[in-house]
């Protein structure tokens, strides 16, 4: 590339430059000047002059910068960190211990200054001996190249020994540091200090801090207890008392009594008091957990205390109307779904502002909307004026160049409940994302510095890996809470089951009008033999096979919104958590596009069917049992005799028209020698037949009964296997 060099340059003049087009820059070069170089080309710091000249060797880039003066950047960078070169002193005077700071060059970096003139007299001696192991910390974190005279060590030590500072940490939101001297301190403060803290001299609980200090004080600590503590120990006490005290009169179990129609476990109760104690929190638990039930928990908590009159869900398409069942399920209260067309969103906007559909007492106190929708009616969102918003599934807005991610997070709330089961050391640029939104003082406001110290690129600019994971862990402790299923074995059921309700894509839609016209125009028909029965129970296999798939009905039609949902669902459990999934499909044809699916993502999954032999499917269960399948998709000529307890999920991708078939499919994970909970998760479709079969099997099973029997598959029955009235009865149940 013609033209590109490094040199001397910048507002002051005192920086490194890139001159030139970045875009014509080999890859492998563009990614080492990207991850140095400012959006000014301008060289971040100037300490990484080394690292810099180290990777641009290692892609060979001399030739690329044959226009640069290697010679005067080298003098440039020798001469600059002079001023960032500092020397520390100290002294011991009459028994007292003293120490200065001074830096080695009079231009010494304004970072660097202010340091000193913030913890130093105008001589360079520091004002509080306690403040050594902040001015050390923080001159190494300003890239500073700090070097100690020989009387430091000596002073060091005779002021370390039983000196101690308590203050809120540099480094972790929300946490406690002791500051300190390990190989100083003298062993019986050091026996006191050591299993209250973790291995970065962080104090591992808060609320026993005053125990702590009462025991060092008492072997003759010399303490310093910064102010700043009291906020963070009263917090984590508060927060406890809301979490499990059952005295506390505003604890979860006690406001909540009588208004949830729901026994919370107690991970659950934990979750919701973290959510409304901290008011702006991410919750990041499992899948299966009870995110949702934990949030609707936390939102009713909050009305209890007259804090929040209106709450705005934020969620997939694929979820609204799930949340509106659990809404009203377990609270009660009003829930309105926002969608349709624009006219019809800006009615229910207005009957909002005018106190509700049906007047002030009709006033919904949950909204639910959907993510594409948010940008659209950004306008109307605001002047809703939700108190209290609630993100699921939040990795939807986890690039915020998006102007959906935008519009989200610029709804004013004063209380956010974030809700994600993407494990964060799998997703940290989309954490800092979501995290910044909920308190940009945890993982701080620039997501370059953030990218520079936790995430690891190629040559060509691409995600590897991450490093220091637990360092943004334990940064994010104070407003994220995450437990995964093995944490919470103890409070859960062997056996959780879930439905994901899920909405048809307009390809669906439109087959599924036309069929259900077709069995409405049979209905209608006076007289019913044992021919319309068989037709009937053929047209219902066809409104099923469409909710799984429009595929089946017709090759050229693929969008199918249980694809797309079993698609997330894998991400969450077999990509990031390693977990091995079963799943059951009633027929072959489905399975094999499943299969398909799996295939082009690359999992690896066998597929049991009634066309495999014998010894084929002992094969299969062999690899699945072995791990080396995560995924065992089967029909239902899987569902009796087969063990396959390494499982810990069974996903319904549809269910079996006979409740024992469904049973059969579950006891396949779920069986003696399980040490797992098993979640199972039946996907159905919105206002099909799938979902009135559900209500049908709980409300008419006499009815489901009377037409199937013991029979799996409609296409094997016959005329004379049923009454025509019960059937007729039964379809007309399905299709209204």
């Amino acid at each position: 590339m013609a033209g590109a060099r490094l040199e001397i340059g910048g507002r002051d003049g005192r920086t490194v430059v890139f001159r030139g087009n970045r875009k014509y820059l080999p890859a492998r070069i563009r990614s080492v000047i990207n991850s140095h170089f400012s959006n000014w080309n301008a060289l971040k710091e100037i300490s990484a002059w080394p690292e810099l000249l180290r990777e641009l060797a290692e892609v060979n880039a001399q030739k690329t910068f044959e226009g640069t003066d290697w010679a005067a950047l080298n003098a440039f960078y020798d001469e600059e960190m002079k001023r960032f070169s500092v020397l520390i002193h100290g002294a011991v005077a009459e028994g007292v211990a003293s120490f200065h700071v001074h830096p080695a060059v009079a231009d010494t970096a304004p970072r660097i200054r202010q340091i000193r003139t913030q913890y130093c007299d105008a001589e360079g001696k520091l004002l509080h001996n306690h403040d050594i192991w902040r001015v050390e910390k923080l001159l190494r974190r300003h890239a500073s190249n700090v070097r100690f005279t020989p009387d430091f060590v000596p002073a060091l030590k005779h002021f370390a020994s039983d000196a101690l500072s308590i203050e809120p940490s540099l480094s972790f939101f929300r946490q406690i540091q002791v500051y300190h001297t390990p190989q100083f301190l003298n062993v019986e403060l050091q026996r006191i200090l050591s299993p209250a803290i973790d291995r970065v001299h962080t104090v591992q609980d808060p609320t026993a801090l005053q125990q702590l200090l009462d025991s060092l004080e008492q072997a003759g600590a010399w303490l310093r207890v910064d102010p700043g503590i009291a906020e963070i120990v009263q917090h984590y006490h508060a927060l406890r008392r809301v979490c499990s005290d059952p005295g506390y009169e505003q604890s979860v179990a006690n406001v909540l009594n009588g208004k949830l129609r729901a026994e919370l476990y107690g991970y659950q109760r934990e979750g919701v008091g973290f959510l409304v104690h901290n008011r702006r929190a991410l919750l990041a638990d499992d899948m299966g957990l009870g995110k949702t039930l934990q949030a609707m928990s936390g939102a009713l908590y909050l009305k209890q205390l007259g804090e929040v009159q209106r709450v705005l869900v934020v969620c997939p398409s694929s979820l609204k109307y799930q949340w509106q069942a659990e809404i009203s399920k377990f609270t009660g209260e009003r829930v309105q779904v926002i969608g349709g067309t624009k006219q019809e969103r800006q009615a229910i906007y207005d009957a909002a502002g005018a106190g509700g559909l049906l007047g002030v007492d009709d006033t919904p106190f949950f909204s639910v909307i959907n993510y594409e929708l948010v940008h659209r009616d950004i306008e109307q969102l605001t002047k809703l004026a939700p108190q209290l918003l609630i993100l699921d599934e939040a990795q939807r807005v986890k690039n915020f160049r998006t102007k959906t991610a935008q519009a989200v997070f610029s709804i004013p709330a004063a209380n956010v409940f974030v809700l994600t089961g993407t494990p964060l050391e799998n997703q940290l640029m989309e954490l800092f994302t979501i995290l910044k939104f909920v308190d940009d003082r945890a993982l701080g406001k620039n997501p370059i510095s953030f990218r520079d110290r936790y995430v690891l690129t190629d040559q060509f600019g691409s995600i590897k890996g991450y490093r220091h994971v637990e360092e943004v862990a334990r940064k994010i402790a104070g407003i994220t809470l995450r437990r995964t299923k093995e944490e919470a074995l103890e409070d859960l059921p062997p056996l959780v089951t879930s439905y994901a309700r899920l909405e048809l894509t307009d390809e669906q839609k439109g087959i599924y009008r036309e069929l259900r016209g077709e069995a409405r125009e049979m209905l209608s028909q006076e007289a019913w033999d044992s021919t319309h029965t068989q037709n009937a129970m053929v047209l219902l296999q066809r409104l099923r096979e469409v909710c799984d798939s429009p595929e089946l009905i017709d090759p050229q039609y693929t969008s199918s919104q249980k694809l797309n949902e079993l698609e997330a669902i894998l991400e969450d459990e077999v990509s990031t958590l390693d977990r091995q999934v079963i799943i059951f499909t009633q027929w072959t044809r489905m399975g094999e596009i499943i299969l398909r699916l799996l295939t082009s993502r690359g999992y690896s999954c066998g597929f049991l069917h009634g066309g495999l032999k014998a010894e084929e499917r002992q094969q299969l269960v062999e690899r699945f049992q072995r791990g080396e399948d995560r995924i065992f998709l089967s029909t239902d000529a899987g569902g009796t005799g087969l063990n396959l307890q390494s499982a810990s999920m069974v996903i319904n991708y549809d269910l079996p028209f006979n409740p024992a078939k469904l049973d059969q499919r579950v006891a396949r994970a779920h069986r003696l020698g399980q040490k797992q909970t098993v979640f199972v998760v039946n996907m159905i479709c919105r206002n099909t037949v799938e979902e009135r079969l559900v209500r049908i099997l709980s409300e008419k099973k006499s009815l489901f009964d009377d037409v199937f029997g013991n029979i799996s598959d409609p296409r094997n029955i016959s005329g004379a296997s049923m009454s025509p009235r019960s059937m007729r009865e039964l379809l007309r149940e399905l299709v209204r």
